[in-house]
């Protein structure tokens, strides 16, 4: 009986086809590890910014005791932060004895296959942050986490 008989297939096509198998396989395996490497280095990033509000918050708590309840003082006292590129401060207003800043904090990541766009993307989040008006010893401020969807202009927008 030969190869070419009804019914059978030809040695060479099934090697051919476990090798295009396996090479299938290790495509899918491959960019399924990357693409959860990617969302593990977003998670990161979103983590390190949650990390740099905290810092942000305590920072100005630790200054001269007295937060500036403009924004001009604001900026002032935030350049360090701003400087670094990881925040951008949307608001400042006094709010019942406190002082409420929203502000963006990110962080870059880099992407798995930056083949059809950027090498990295970035990280970012929406915060409110009430921090005292004035600094006494062991006050905290009162940070709140947006939505990865929100903006801050439309967390500025809110009553």
């Amino acid at each position: 009986m030969s190869a070419d008989a009804p019914g059978r297939t030809a040695p060479w096509a099934k090697a051919l086809a476990a090798v295009l198998l396996s090479l299938l396989t290790a495509a899918v395996v491959s960019y399924t590890v990357g693409w959860s490497r990617e969302a593990d280095r977003k998670d990161a990033a979103a983590e390190a910014t949650r990390q740099d509000v905290r810092h942000f918050a305590d920072e100005v708590l630790a200054g001269e005791g007295k937060v500036p309840s403009d924004r001009l003082g604001m900026v002032n006292l935030f350049t360090g932060v701003i400087e670094q590129g990881i925040a951008q401060v949307y608001w400042v207003e006094p709010a019942g004895g406190r002082i409420r800043v929203i502000a963006e904090f990110s962080r870059t990541y880099k992407r798995f296959l930056p083949v059809f766009g950027p090498a990295e993307d970035t990280a970012g989040r929406c915060y409110t942050v009430d921090l005292p008006s004035t600094a006494s010893p062991g006050e905290q401020a009162k940070i709140t986490e947006h939505g990865a969807d929100e903006r801050c202009t439309d967390v500025m927008a809110r009553p």
